[in-house]
């Protein structure tokens, strides 16, 4: 039996507007090779500079991650050269990060971040059978580069590991995180030994783009490792990718070392000794991250498993919380917002933000007129796709029973069924739904099941009360 050691280098494109050392703008779906500038091409004569605002979210990252932060912005050169890296080299900060020592909490364990460090991105390349184009739109992007220690030991801690940092980013606001996008992606170093203490020789695993690849090259790695060292071969210091279709990954290279990278400090940007002041102003406007939001709202009463499927999409909870300001059915809400809402937004490309918060409140708010839980959802789902239901929810109330007119429907089923009111009080429930359907047959569907049903109980609890 071996003991696993995994660390995980997070590579994670960030939400800023322009490029890490240039103005060119970063963008997601442009034609090839239209947004870049003379310093992403490597013209020469040209200066790079440096991002502020990947700077501030760099920062914020960091403070998430009880990172120690560095006050001395320092950046580097890595030399190699490669089609992609026009330049030759990729600027970044590999002797001074700007954030060292931090730690992420998994599942009660304490994962051990190494480092916290900015660089560009690299231009795509994009294969052909017969050649390789270049898009350059993507070079220069402000990346954050996350590394772990080598704490974690399963292949299920380590998915949870980048799912769990995958959330804490989208929520800080520092990345939209897609991985089928580029936008997070993951290297998995894997090393293997019989000494808990001590680690094996490690292979890297490169540019694993989902959780399912992760699982499945993780799972096949430990397992090509074990039968290596079970015939007491040696592991060798490799570079390999997981191929989706055979499930195996594959040599690409043997190991580098950092001799080969060549370091020295970047010649062409200044160092920067960066204001603690504002260093702290921006760790205040720190968003909450996925653990608070979730111990918030279990104090307003949600469920564990509904929260969490909540906190899966970042724009989902932010509606949440805009339209509570305006209700206090926070439960209606949430209910409607997993289920009709984010439907809607698969198959109609619904924007949460086009929809009004205190509007979505009022519909839902119609439930205190005694209006069906179906009639809500009718409303909320015209509403979503733009239409007025001002009209229909007046009207609805126009023709609306009254109360007394309930009770007088739930008085008159009462009379003929009063074996099913005996069967209750013996404890057969079904014989509630039968009452509560009957009030319904009666009213031919104008009042909401949950209503009658409560009301049903109140008169049947009253009765019972009155008879002892």
């Amino acid at each position: 039996m071996y003991k696993v050691h995994i660390g995980i280098e997070i590579h994670c494109a960030l939400r800023t507007k322009a490029k890490m050392f240039s103005s060119a703008f970063v963008t997601q779906n442009q034609d090839p090779n239209t947004s870049l500038d003379i310093i992403d091409l490597a013209l020469p004569g040209y200066l790079p500079t440096i991002n502020k605002k990947a700077v501030e979210y760099g920062i914020l990252v960091c403070d998430a991650l009880h990172c120690t932060i560095d006050p001395v912005l320092r950046f580097d050169r890595k030399n190699y050269a490669y089609p992609d890296l026009p330049k030759g080299f990729q600027i970044t900060q590999q002797f001074y990060p700007l954030g060292k020592n931090g730690y992420m909490m998994i599942e009660g364990e304490k994962i051990g971040i190494e480092r916290v460090h900015l660089e560009e991105d690299t231009a795509k390349m994009i294969h052909h059978s017969q050649s390789t184009l270049l898009d350059f739109n993507r070079c220069g992007t402000p990346l954050l580069e996350i590394v772990s220690t080598a704490q974690i030991h399963s292949v299920d801690q380590a998915c949870t590991y980048v799912k769990s940092l995958q959330q804490k980013l989208i929520y800080l606001g520092v990345t939209q995180g897609r991985m089928d996008k580029g936008q997070f992606r993951c290297d998995v170093n894997v090393s293997l030994s019989q000494n808990p203490s001590q680690l094996g020789d490690k292979v890297e695993l490169k540019n694993l783009n989902s959780i399912s690849h992760i699982r499945q090259a993780l799972d096949y790695e430990i397992q090509r490792q074990s039968l290596l060292l079970d015939q007491h071969k040696k592991i060798e210091m490799q570079t390999r990718r997981f191929d989706e279709k055979t499930k195996r990954t594959i040599l690409l290279r043997k190991k580098e070392t950092q001799k080969d990278y060549r370091y020295f400090p970047e010649p062409n940007l200044p160092v920067i000794h960066l204001d603690k002041s504002w260093i702290q102003e921006i760790i205040a406007r720190r968003p909450r991250d996925p653990k608070e939001i979730l111990d918030i709202l279990k104090k307003q009463g949600i469920d564990e498993k509904e929260a969490q499927s909540l906190l899966t999409q970042k724009d989902l909870t932010d509606f949440y919380f805009a339209v509570i300001k305006y209700t206090e059915r926070n439960k209606d809400v949430l209910h409607l917002l997993l289920s009709d809402v984010r439907n809607q937004m698969k198959s109609h490309a619904i924007s949460l933000s086009d929809v009004d918060p205190r509007r979505f409140a009022w519909i839902v708010d119609q439930k205190e007129e005694n209006f069906s839980t179906n009639r809500i959802r009718q409303w909320i789902l015209a509403f979503l796709n733009g239409k007025n239901v001002e009209d229909q929810i007046q009207k609805a109330k126009d023709e609306q029973p009254h109360v007394s007119r309930i009770e007088e429907w739930i008085r008159q089923v009462c009379d003929a069924n009063q074996q099913s009111i005996d069967d209750y009080r013996q404890g057969k429930k079904r014989a509630l739904s039968y009452l509560v359907g009957q009030v319904l047959k009666v009213s031919r569907g104008q009042v909401d099941p949950a209503l009658v049903q409560k009301k049903l109980q109140e008169r049947l609890n009253q009765e019972k009360e009155e008879a002892e």
